[in-house]
């Protein structure tokens, strides 16, 4: 399956090529465009919250309304050969940059064949997106299994963000250069930018179903400020006006400070010393 298609979770009780309930499609779909058939580990997140989520169905995915066969099973090696492409991915990125993140170089530091690289994962921006992905799912998965939910999520989850940031700096940067410099509609917008956006946005359904967030306010608006914030932060962080020692705590007041004017009187008082 290629670039651009979009995905479908099946929910518990929902029939094998049915559509989901309308309260999941409204706000959670598209969920993520993804290279293979694979469901991408963020959508735990934005859905373990809803009734009717079963844990155990997150890789039983549709493909306009028809099922589709996940991924063959890769054997230990197999497995171990594609996180390592995926790691030297990010890692020649960080070092050499788009331009020079070069195929056979690839290989040869990845240990694998260049034709099984070019037959297994496509050209460099398929391993690029890819790799990324990877790393997108194991962070929303790392959230996702604390259990955390509203705005304790939201913290929580930034904080995964912020920690992966500052242990591959250089990756973050490449990669934020990249989707500055990414066209709309690119894989790297979507998946980074657009993506993100629909995340802040079931967050944003979670905290006011919780009553951490007045109804009166505009969900779509609140979800595109945080998402504003976070990458601003970072940009921040990048240019040198943020310092290292100071970037997770910024990182996690921002969308704080903006969902405060939102917040019932309770949030509020329970978070107001980070508005500090």
């Amino acid at each position: 399956m290629g670039l651009g298609m979009l995905l479908k979770i099946r929910i518990k009780k929902i029939k094998i090529g049915h559509e989901p309930p309308a309260y999941l499609t409204k706000y959670l779909e598209p969920v993520i465009i993804i290279r293979n058939p694979e469901i991408n580990a963020s959508l735990l997140f934005q859905l373990k919250n809803h009734d009717g989520y079963n844990h155990q169905h997150h890789k039983d995915v549709f493909l306009n309304n028809t099922p589709v066969k996940a991924e063959r099973t890769l054997t230990p090696l197999q497995a171990q050969r594609k996180a390592r492409v995926l790691a030297c991915t990010r890692e020649l990125l960080a070092e050499e940059g788009y331009d020079g993140l070069q195929m056979r170089l690839l290989a040869e530091r990845a240990g694998v064949a260049l034709m099984t690289l070019y037959n297994r994962f496509g050209n460099k921006d398929d391993l690029i997106l890819l790799s990324l992905q990877e790393l997108l799912a194991e962070l929303a998965e790392r959230a996702a299994s604390s259990g955390k939910t509203g705005i304790e999520f939201v913290l929580y989850n930034s904080g995964i963000i912020a920690d992966q940031i500052l242990a591959t700096p250089r990756y973050a940067k490449a990669m934020t250069l990249m989707l500055f410099n990414g066209q709309i509609g690119s894989p790297i917008v979507d998946t980074l930018l657009v993506n993100n956006v629909k995340q802040s946005l079931a967050q944003v359904h979670d905290m006011i179903a919780q009553g951490e967030l007045t109804r009166e306010i505009e969900p779509e608006l609140l979800a595109r400020n945080l998402s504003t914030c976070t990458w601003s932060t970072n940009l921040l962080w990048m240019k040198g006006i943020i310092p290292d020692n100071r970037f997770k705590r910024e990182y996690q007041r921002a969308p704080i400070l903006v969902l405060a004017p939102a917040m019932s009187p309770a949030a509020l008082k329970k978070y107001k010393k980070l508005l500090r």
